[in-house]
């Protein structure tokens, strides 16, 4: 929205004073948001928000009191707001002046602004059903460290939520120490109605997504859950501690302080270490990656198979797919960039292990059989596709799907859509034969 000359003070003014609690009007959380003012004109402010519904505007915005406030809106600007501009009258700020033209996307405040990208790169297509879901959703805001206090809320669910009441699940939370003495959460989830005093079950080590700033070891946990399920597999959900709090190799350390303490205490779960599997979706497919890694440096637990979903392998943010997808995407180059910041921020000029960006390792052989995943419509799909192919030159074992239409995340956001059900099916039918083959090699209770 522009203000009439000279008065785009008054127009900030009025724009931050629904944020007021002493405010009548300030009386229900209506919409997080940003404002950002443009450098170049002082007059033209934008409002960006997210995770609202259009029903909860016109009911709030039909009050007296934000209609009073709406009402002083007429002296102060030069024409009228366009379509899809709210004046919310609860929520939180931040507000800061950005470098034009990149005011809404700067990652980091006083830092010089990214390169603006090519808007006329070309890019795939979403699936149109995916992309029809999509457009129901409310855009959220550019990522940086204000604006992500706003949404971590909404990357976590509470674990009655996130366990459907119909499954037969036994939850444990406990706490193990990780590498520095620090307690982390885990729950376990073991299928109820199962035997597994004979120690045969299956083990899904599980790492949630969440750009390894957000979310915790009940987000996506949906996905391991159709393997308890179809498997009768053991879920253990680690809880690593999130960037920017801390930084460089503190996240994939937790990850694999989770899973030596998953290993040593397979009696005690009922699994069986020759069926134990790594799988992560997102920041937690890259975390994945490096705990594997670091379980062959440290010649740690022996893993069945790795199961990377959509994952953040590459900190240098510098592929074509990463440079296609920015702004308001589910997890955009923009995003994607804050989000290793966030991680390597305490490192400095020194060198990246390569167990936090598991793409710039030099070895990639002696891994375990992969299986990697993306959309084609995704910032990670080409570190994806790189990571798979240097699996093979090294000799490994490697299945690479890429789902045409798929945006970042599309099979966890949406798992009912047509082009979800079959990538999760297909993930799914690979894990079994990978299971199925390991159940084959299992040496009998005399032979042990």
């Amino acid at each position: 929205m522009t203000a009439k000359p000279g008065m785009g003070d008054q127009l900030v003014e009025l724009l931050l004073t629904g944020l007021d609690d002493g405010n009548p009007a300030a009386t229900e959380w209506c919409v997080v948001y940003l404002v950002s003012r443009s450098a170049t004109n002082p007059d033209v402010v934008t409002v960006q928000e997210g995770w609202t519904t259009e029903e909860d505007h016109h009911r709030i915005f039909a009050g007296e009191a934000a209609q009073a406030i709406v009402a002083q809106f007429t002296d102060i600007l030069a024409g009228e707001p366009t379509y899809g501009d709210h004046i919310p009258v609860r929520g939180k700020a931040n507000y800061q002046t950005f470098p034009a033209p990149y005011e809404l996307n700067s990652l980091n405040v006083g830092q010089p602004a990214p390169q603006v990208p090519d808007l006329t790169l070309p890019h795939p297509p979403l699936d149109p059903e995916l992309q029809d879901l999509l457009s129901s959703m409310p855009e959220t805001p550019p990522l940086d460290k204000q604006t992500l206090e706003m949404i971590r809320p909404y990357a976590t669910l509470p674990a009655e939520t996130a366990i459907p009441g119909h499954l037969p699940v036994d939850r444990q939370d406990i706490s193990i120490a990780s590498f520095d003495g620090t307690q982390i959460p885990i729950t376990i989830l073991s299928p109820i109605g199962t035997d597994l005093t004979g120690g045969n079950a299956p083990c899904i080590y599980w790492l949630h997504g969440g750009g390894m700033i957000m979310g915790d070891r009940y987000s996506q946990i949906d996905i391991p859950l159709d393997w308890l399920a179809r498997f009768g597999a053991v879920v253990v959900s680690a809880d690593y501690r999130l960037a920017p709090e801390f930084s460089g190799t503190t996240l994939v350390e937790d990850c694999y302080a989770g899973l030596v303490w998953t290993a040593d205490h397979a009696t005690d779960l009922g699994i069986d270490l020759s069926k134990l599997v790594i799988a992560g979706t997102s920041a937690g497919g890259g975390l994945a990656a490096g705990t594997a890694l670091l379980a062959r440096e440290r010649k740690g637990p022996a893993l069945a198979a790795q199961v990377l979903i959509g994952p953040m392998l590459d900190h240098r943010n510098n592929t074509a797919s990463s440079h296609q997808f920015y702004g308001a995407a589910i997890w955009s180059r923009d995003a994607n960039a804050f989000g290793w910041h966030s991680v390597l921020e305490d490192i400095g000029d020194g060198p990246v292990p390569s167990c936090v960006s598991p793409a710039i390792a030099d070895d990639l052989s002696g891994l375990p059989t992969t299986y990697i995943d993306a959309g084609s419509a995704e910032v990670f799909r080409d570190e994806a596709v790189t990571y798979a192919t240097r699996i093979w030159a090294a000799g490994g074992q490697a299945d690479l799907q890429v789902w045409a239409g798929g945006f970042h995340g599309f099979d966890a956001l949406f798992p009912h859509a047509t082009l979800s059900q079959i990538a999760r099916q297909t993930r799914s039918d690979w894990l079994g034969r990978v299971l199925a083959g390991a159940a084959a090699r299992t040496p009998t209770a005399t032979e042990r």
